[in-house]
C-alpha cells in the first residue's frame, strides 16, 4: 500500500518542462463568460404526449387478412375502383430513402399512427428501389425496404390501421411507393 501510495504522490506532482508545456498549450485560451439563464423555469413548451392508437377504435375485432400489394379484400367496388384510379389525393408523404431498417421501421410506425390520428384517408410511402449493380440483371430485386415495408404493413398493430396498399401510378414512383388506404374511425 505504501508503494501505491508513493507512485500516487509522483504521478500527481508536475515537473517543470510539464508546467511549460501546458503554459505554451493554454497560451490563447480564454474563458467564456457564463450567461444569466434562469434554470428554475423550462426555456420552451415541451409537445403533448399522445398516446399510441386504440386499433379496436378502427375495426371490431373481425379477422384481418394479409394484405398484399393490390390485393383489396373486405372493401366495396366503389372504394376500390376509385383507389386503383387514383382519384384519393394524398394527403401525406413518408420518403424513406437513406434510412436504415430499423430507422425506417420507426418512420413508418410513427408515421401511420400520426396519420390515423389526423383522420387522413390516403397517405405515400416512398421506399425507393434498391440499388442495382452493372453485373445483375435488371430483374433482380436490390431494394430491402421495397421488400420489408409490406411486411411491416401487415403486423399487429399497423395492419388494423390499413384498408388496403398497393404500388403507386408509375409516374409517382412505380414500385418503389407504396399507396395506402386507411380505415375511417367509426
Amino acid at each position: 500500500m505504501k508503494n501505491l501510495n508513493k507512485n500516487k504522490k509522483a504521478i500527481t506532482q508536475n515537473q517543470p518542462e510539464d508546467v511549460d508545456f501546458w503554459q505554451e498549450i493554454v497560451k490563447g485560451v480564454r474563458k467564456i463568460p457564463t450567461p444569466n439563464i434562469d434554470l428554475s423555469k423550462p426555456q420552451t413548451e415541451l409537445p403533448e404526449i399522445r398516446q399510441s392508437i386504440n386499433i379496436f377504435e378502427f375495426y371490431k375485432g373481425e379477422k384481418l387478412d394479409y394484405l398484399y400489394p393490390g390485393s383489396f379484400n373486405n372493401i366495396d367496388a366503389n372504394t376500390v375502383k376509385k383507389f386503383k384510379r387514383g382519384e384519393f389525393k394524398i394527403e401525406a408523404r413518408l420518403d424513406l430513402h437513406g434510412c436504415l431498417v430499423d430507422e425506417a421501421f420507426g418512420k413508418v410506425e410513427r408515421f401511420l399512427q400520426n396519420a390515423v390520428q389526423r383522420g387522413l384517408r390516403c397517405v405515400q410511402i416512398i421506399t425507393g428501389k434498391g440499388l442495382h449493380r452493372e453485373d445483375e440483371g435488371i430483374f433482380s430485386s436490390r431494394g430491402i425496404l421495397k421488400d420489408l415495408v409490406p411486411q411491416w404493413l401487415n403486423q399487429d398493430h399497423l395492419r388494423p390501421l390499413l384498408l388496403a396498399f398497393d404500388y403507386a401510378p408509375i409516374e409517382e414512383g412505380g414500385d418503389g411507393a407504396l399507396m395506402l388506404l386507411l380505415r375511417r374511425k367509426p
